[in-house]
């Protein structure tokens, strides 16, 4: 068993000239430029100036008026123009919601937030391209070719395709489902000048601890005529520890044995971090089931198979530094071995007694 701790041109209108000709305006959504429809001999022949598409319509009656072809189509050879018109997009606002509506100045790692950002734009939302949220450290700079960093750098992105985003190590991707909850993540409705997209993440345990808004949030838009606007807001990650130990540590020793090694050595600690941190350690004195007992200082504890290591030292009753600046990692180890020296005379037994491993802060990982 183990013991387990954590802590987006507008197009011109065409005029109808002469009674033989009725031109009608038709846009074409690729290049955005108008297109001319003539009748001839009764016959409606549409021309799409630039491309090489052309639709023939069935024999119609010469007693035609004008007709302004603009919206949604119910033809799939006709895709709706959105136009996009004034000044680009803008982010208002951006709040990091940890459930309760109020505003997070510093979250935990591996936990949900909304990250709701509020955009605004006068041509209606429909022409926002993309959304991102940066994540990233102060010092950590971002450019279009960033990619994921899980202590320094994550991203999220909405799309007007409708598809959401997680940053990789290759880009953009798919989310993996576990640090992008697109499920419960939302775009507003696109038809509003303004709104609210809001992604249901966490950040990655790795994820830099600091303090004195030592992270940027980022929102970063830009609409369908390439148009890019942004704002950034600070936070601060909350120091994260996890730590597993074994349960038990066992001998078989006499009296009078010194620097006998524990069962089953290595005795192996697994931890998680986000910031440096150090290992301290204290044992209780072992005693017998008769109450006889010897000093927790007979334990001896080290990183290797040897007794007189560089950092192997004796216990005591009181926690003492043994492993010092261990980095940032989700899936550190240390590699303990444990020797007992029995004094001699000392009676039989069965000895117990209780250790304790502890892991703190001590500085900020670079």
């Amino acid at each position: 068993m183990r013991a387990v701790a954590k802590s987006f041109a507008p197009c011109g209108v065409a005029q109808m000239v002469t009674p033989l000709f009725h031109r009608l305006p038709f846009f074409n959504m690729c290049e955005a430029r108008v297109c001319e429809v003539w009748i001839v001999h009764n016959m409606l022949r549409v021309v799409v100036v630039c491309s090489v598409i052309v639709l023939l319509f069935p024999r119609m009656s010469p007693q035609l008026q004008p007709v302004l072809v603009s919206g949604h189509s119910s033809s799939p050879l006709v895709t709706p123009l959105n136009l996009v018109t004034g000044p680009p997009a803008t982010v208002t606002s951006i709040q990091i919601d940890p459930g309760d509506g109020s505003n997070a100045s510093a979250v935990n790692v591996d936990t949900y937030y909304l990250f709701k950002v509020v955009v605004v734009d006068q041509s209606a939302l429909s022409s926002v391209q993309r959304l991102e949220l940066r994540l990233h450290l102060k010092d950590s700079v971002w450019t279009n070719a960033s990619t994921l960093d899980p202590e320094r750098r994550q991203g999220f992105a909405w799309f007007y395709t409708g598809a959401w985003n997680q940053l990789s190590s290759s880009g953009w991707t798919t989310p993996d489902g576990v640090h992008l909850d697109t499920p419960n993540s939302s775009a507003p409705r696109l038809s509003s000048t303004s709104g609210t997209f809001t992604f249901r993440a966490k950040m990655m345990p790795v994820s830099h601890c600091t303090s004195g808004g030592g992270w940027r949030v980022e929102a970063w838009v830009e609409d369908k005529l390439n148009r890019q606007a942004s704002k950034v807001n600070s936070f601060d990650v909350n120091l994260y520890i996890s730590l597993q130990i074994p349960n038990t540590v066992s001998w078989s020793a006499s009296a009078g044995m010194s620097n006998v090694k524990a069962n089953d050595m290595p005795f192996s600690v697994q931890y998680s971090s986000n910031a440096v941190v150090k290992m301290q350690i204290s044992a209780t004195n072992p005693t017998s089931q008769y109450g006889d007992s010897f000093a927790a200082s007979n334990l001896r504890i080290s990183g290797t198979n040897n007794t007189k290591g560089p950092d192997a030292q004796n216990l005591s009753g009181s926690l003492a530094n043994w492993k010092t600046t261990l980095g940032v990692s989700d899936e550190g180890r240390v590699d303990a071995y444990w020797f007992v020296s029995v004094p001699s005379g000392q009676p039989t037994g069965t000895y117990t007694f209780t250790y304790t491993m502890n892991m703190v802060f001590q500085d900020f990982a670079t």
